[in-house]
């Protein structure tokens, strides 16, 4: 209830590896969280969320004198147009991930194989998982691992939390860099731009 705006989010995993990306970026980098914004993540309650309640969510927070950021996956394009437009009535800004993203592959895109290899090895051992990293091609490692993340109820945290010193996914630090942009307003949608 301190918080002056609600940055919701489709579930809670979202909130769980945003999250931790934010507490990792403070603990190394100094760069304040979005809580020292006056803002709380926030995600429908229950264990699945879902993106389709978000508007009821957001037309509560509003009726309370909450300010509303709304943060999408776009796993599926072209879906979610109708959610949008209501979205934007609502909210100061919608921040929307590139084509074909998820909290998952937010906060794996991008990072070297060599970290995702070294970290998915320690989740696999720590969490008994089963996977057999060293038998992994290359072009099967990506996808293994943002399977591997929606196991056991969630492994968004101790992923970002064992990924060693100085790695960062950069579209999650791009989602949590918009989520703080005093300047979004007016239900703007904001497009996470994939990383080249």
């Amino acid at each position: 209830m301190t918080a002056r705006t609600l940055v919701l989010m489709e579930g809670p995993h979202d909130v769980d590896g945003y999250s931790a990306v934010a507490a990792r970026r403070l603990r190394t980098g100094g760069i304040a969280p979005p809580s020292a914004y006056g803002m709380s993540l926030l995600a429908p309650p229950g264990s699945d969320g879902g993106k389709d309640r978000l508007p009821d969510l957001a037309k509560l927070a509003t009726n309370l004198g909450f300010r509303v950021r709304v943060v999408l996956d776009h796993d599926k394009p072209g879906t979610d147009t109708e959610l949008i437009a209501k979205l934007q009535g609502l909210a100061e800004a919608v921040i929307r991930l590139p084509e074909r993203f998820a909290v998952e592959r937010a906060i794996v895109y991008r990072l070297s194989e060599n970290s995702i290899r070294t970290t998915l090895e320690w989740l696999s051992n720590e969490y008994a998982l089963g996977i057999d990293v060293s038998q992994l091609a290359a072009a099967d490692l990506y996808n293994s691992t943002v399977e591997a993340l929606k196991k056991k109820g969630g492994l968004h945290q101790p992923w970002v939390d064992a990924l060693p010193r100085g790695q960062f996914p950069p579209v999650a630090l791009a989602v949590l860099d918009a989520v703080t942009d005093r300047s979004l307003s007016g239900g703007v949608l904001e497009e996470i731009p994939k990383p080249t």
